[in-house]
C-alpha cells in the first residue's frame, strides 16, 4: 500500500507573526476534527521564507496531529513565487491546496476537502474548489460563496476559452491534482499577483474544475493600494497578451482596467516588458 498522503496543504509564510496565530489555530481545528484514517492521508507543508520576525519559531511550537514538514527554501526568495512553488514541490499529496499565512482554514474545511476530491466527478478534474468566506480585520467571516448549491464539474477548454482570459472566478484555495502541476511546470516566478490565475489556466487544458458546495477556507480582504493596483493590471493584461487566440474583447478589457492607473499604456509596450526581470521590492511587507 502507498504511503503518499490523498491531500496536501502548503502554507508559504514570510514575516507573517501577525497572523499565523490565526492561521496555525484553525489548521490545528480542522485536523483534530478529522478522524484518524483521514488524519492519516492527510499532510501539512509549513515553508518559511527565512523570515526576520519568529514566524519560524511560531511553526516549530506546534504539534499537528498529521504529517507535518517544516521547511526553509535553500536561501530568502526575493521572489514570493518561488517561495510558494518550493512549498507545494516539496510537498507529497495526490492533491495539493495552498493556504496563505493570513487566511484561515474554515471550521470543518479539512472534512469539505476530503468529501470534494473523494466525489466521482473529480477523476475528471485537474482543480477541485469549493465555498469561501471573506472577513477583515474588523469584520467576522461573511456568507458562503458562490452560494450555488449543487456539486458540477465545468470543462476546463471552456473556462480557458470564455472565462479565464477576462476574469478570474476562482479564490485561491483551488486544490490541484499533483500529476498537472507537475506538467504544466508549475507556477511562474515571471508573476507576483497573477502567478495562481496563470496556473489555474495551463493546469485546466488537462482536465475540469470540479465545484463542490462546501466550505473550505476564510479568505482575509486587505486594502487595495494604487501601486498594487497598477502592478495587478500590467500583469493580468501580460498574461492576457500571451494567450493563443486570446479574445479581441478580453485583451480590450484587460487594457481598459489598466488604463484606469496608465492612460498612456500600449498593449505593444506590454507585450515588450514580458521578458523583463520581476521587480519584487515594491510588494514588501508580504506574508508568504
Amino acid at each position: 500500500m502507498s504511503n503518499q498522503p490523498l491531500l496536501s496543504l502548503a502554507v508559504p509564510v514570510y514575516n507573517g507573526s501577525k497572523y499565523l496565530p490565526g492561521c496555525l489555530d484553525s489548521l490545528e481545528a480542522g485536523v483534530n476534527a478529522l478522524p484518524e484514517s483521514d488524519r492519516n492521508l492527510l499532510e501539512l507543508v509549513l515553508c518559511d521564507n527565512h523570515s526576520t520576525d519568529d514566524s519560524l519559531e511560531q511553526l516549530k511550537a506546534r504539534n499537528f496531529r498529521c504529517a507535518t514538514q517544516i521547511i526553509q527554501p535553500p536561501a530568502h526568495f526575493e521572489n514570493r513565487t518561488l517561495n510558494w512553488d518550493h512549498a507545494l514541490r516539496a510537498s507529497k499529496g495526490e492533491w495539493m491546496v495552498m493556504l496563505h499565512a493570513d487566511d484561515l482554514l474554515a471550521p470543518n474545511g479539512f472534512t469539505e476537502m476530503f468529501k470534494a476530491i473523494r466525489r466521482k466527478a473529480a477523476s475528471k478534474a485537474a482543480l477541485v474548489g469549493g465555498q469561501h468566506r471573506v472577513f477583515t480585520a474588523t469584520t467576522e467571516p461573511g456568507g458562503a460563496v458562490p452560494r450555488w448549491p449543487m456539486p458540477s464539474l465545468v470543462s476546463g477548454e471552456a473556462l480557458r476559452k470564455k472565462i479565464l482570459p477576462s476574469l478570474c472566478v476562482f479564490p485561491p484555495f483551488l486544490i490541484m491534482r499533483r500529476s498537472v502541476y507537475e506538467k504544466v511546470g508549475g507556477l511562474d516566478p515571471q508573476y507576483q499577483l497573477v502567478q495562481d490565475w496563470d496556473l489555474w489556466y495551463r493546469m485546466l487544458e488537462y482536465g475540469g474544475n470540479l465545484y463542490h458546495p462546501g466550505v473550505f477556507c476564510h479568505w482575509l480582504s486587505h486594502p487595495y493600494s494604487e501601486s498594487m493596483g497598477q502592478l495587478f493590471s500590467r500583469e493580468m493584461m501580460l498574461f492576457v497578451s500571451r494567450l493563443s487566440d486570446t479574445p479581441t474583447d478580453a485583451l480590450k478589457f484587460q487594457l481598459a482596467k489598466i488604463r484606469t492607473h496608465n492612460a498612456t499604456i500600449s498593449l505593444a509596450g506590454l507585450v515588450a516588458e514580458t521578458d523583463a526581470e520581476p521587480k519584487v521590492a515594491s510588494l514588501e511587507p508580504i506574508t508568504q
